[in-house]
């Protein structure tokens, strides 16, 4: 007698992350020609929403001048979305920012930072992915998922690592476009006046 429990556990882990590589490889396909900005922003959350079969998503936005961060979430459910600004000098905000890697909130609800509103009580694991420049983070993308606990497996963490690799590439492209696209546009401003 030959007991297949194990093969069939080992098919079962094999056929999961060839599910997660081929729905990285679309997403990267996706994300990676975009150009504008906020298109690419959007993409980018749905995309990692999908990739994580996650309900919700969200963008953290760097520090503004009053060092309040801007988060816009995404309810994948509802197609919804809703804005927080929240204290950048929080310590458990600023390491996220300041780690730069992948960071797993195992359970939101017990979180010392989490935000005080009542439709987010029921998160429970939440995941941040970094989003860099060369030079720093620029942005955080995440999801949360809802009633159960989730255990974010080894597989699932090399794929958000690639993931971050090819959307902070999109977001630096995007980034390089919106800035040749200013200096064309000043550049035409100044031979209009020239040529006055």
């Amino acid at each position: 007698v030959y007991d297949i429990t194990e093969s069939k556990a080992q098919e079962e882990r094999i056929n999961n992350q060839n599910k997660l590589l081929l729905t990285l490889q679309d997403i990267s396909l996706s994300i990676v020609y975009r150009l504008e900005l906020e298109e690419l922003l959007r993409v980018i959350l749905t995309s990692l929403c999908t990739l994580m079969d996650a309900p919700y998503g969200y963008v953290a936005f760097p520090k503004d001048a009053a060092g309040k961060i801007r988060i816009q979430t995404l309810n994948t459910l509802h197609h919804t979305s809703k804005e927080y600004l929240i204290d950048g000098a929080d310590p458990h905000i600023q390491q996220l920012w300041e780690a730069g890697k992948i960071h797993v909130i195992e359970d939101y609800r017990s979180w010392p930072a989490r935000l005080p509103d009542k439709n987010l009580a029921k998160l429970t694991t939440i995941v941040a992915v970094p989003l860099r420049s060369p030079e720093n983070v620029t942005n955080i993308v995440g999801v949360a998922f809802e009633r159960d606990l989730r255990c974010i497996a080894a597989e699932e963490r090399s794929a958000l690592r690639q993931f971050s690799a090819v959307a902070s590439i999109a977001l630096h492209n995007a980034d390089i476009y919106a800035n040749l696209q200013k200096e064309l546009s000043d550049r035409k401003l100044a031979d209009a006046k020239v040529q006055r």
